[in-house]
């Protein structure tokens, strides 16, 4: 039987909010401007009406009592706002994501998704479609699966200049866990930690990651980098360093097999207990 990094269960029920009144821009752009309001953000978000793009209140902080669910094809504009959970309320992953989506300069935090329903994604969980996310910060989530995000089987997840950091899973894959294709590019994942596997990432779909680092993560295995069977991944020029576990190995954790993690101009150092060992890393030195 196939091991999955993700355990899924039933998705959340979308919440319809009413009669919030949105500043659309004219047809010809396409953009709706979304007022410093959760109630506001909810309704855009699942109005196609409000067209395909979405421009956030600058800096705004838009506090939610329930998971933002994306059933539409969406770009969002985040103009350094911030998306968080109400501390009021109860457990729940930030956004959920079931179509294309793309998100820039926009912070998550404050997710918490620890109970079923899904339980994964405590900052993003991408049930179906593709996640783009560009010069953003995941951070300080927490889920049972994947604290920061995570993507179930035939999901993408593009992370370029983003920041995925201080987020924790029970189980595996403390900043980003994916069944599916994940890439990273100029991205950090950095002080993450997992109870299980990937306090970094984890992952037994697809994964590359260019010029990036994923430092200074802890879990009970692996604590930069699980690469779970079958998984496969290609790291080039970026750094997987300062990481720890509980057990070894600290650095990456590969059970795909001796070929099915590549590693080119990449450096894997300082890691506790070891770099790779006991599992084997084509040019990791333990």
């Amino acid at each position: 039987m196939q091991r999955r990094v993700l355990m899924y269960l039933s998705p959340a029920i979308s919440v319809v909010v009413a009669g919030t009144a949105l500043a659309t821009a004219s047809p010809a752009s396409a953009q709706t401007t979304v007022p410093c309001s959760a109630t506001a953000l909810v309704a855009a978000v699942a109005d196609p009406g409000a067209g395909p793009v979405l421009e956030l209140t600058p800096g705004c902080r838009y506090v939610l009592i329930s998971s933002l669910q994306v059933n539409r094809p969406l770009t969002i504009h985040g103009n350094n706002a911030r998306l968080t959970r109400d501390n009021g309320s109860g457990p729940f992953g930030i956004v959920k994501v079931h179509a294309d989506l793309t998100m820039d300069r926009i912070t998550i935090t404050n997710g918490d998704a620890t109970t079923s329903g899904p339980d994964f994604g405590g900052g993003i969980g991408v049930e179906s479609g593709t996640l783009t996310l560009d010069r953003s910060t995941v951070r300080d989530n927490q889920g049972n699966y994947s604290g920061g995000l995570g993507g179930l089987t035939g999901t993408t997840i593009h992370l370029t200049q983003t920041m995925v950091s201080d987020n924790h899973a029970f189980n595996n894959g403390g900043g980003v866990v994916t069944d599916g294709t994940l890439t990273l590019w100029r991205s950090r994942v950095v002080n993450n930690s997992a109870d299980g596997k990937g306090g970094g990432i984890a992952s037994d779909g697809n994964v590359s990651v260019d010029d990036s680092n994923i430092n200074a993560n802890s879990a009970g295995v692996g604590g930069g980098f699980a690469n779970i069977g079958p998984g496969t991944a290609t790291l080039t020029d970026t750094n997987v360093n300062d990481n720890r576990a509980t057990n070894a190995p600290g650095g990456i954790d590969n059970e795909g097999g001796s070929t099915s993690v590549t590693l080119t101009r990449s450096r894997v150092n300082g890691n506790t207990p070891t770099n790779c060992a006991p599992t084997v890393v084509v040019g990791c030195r333990n």
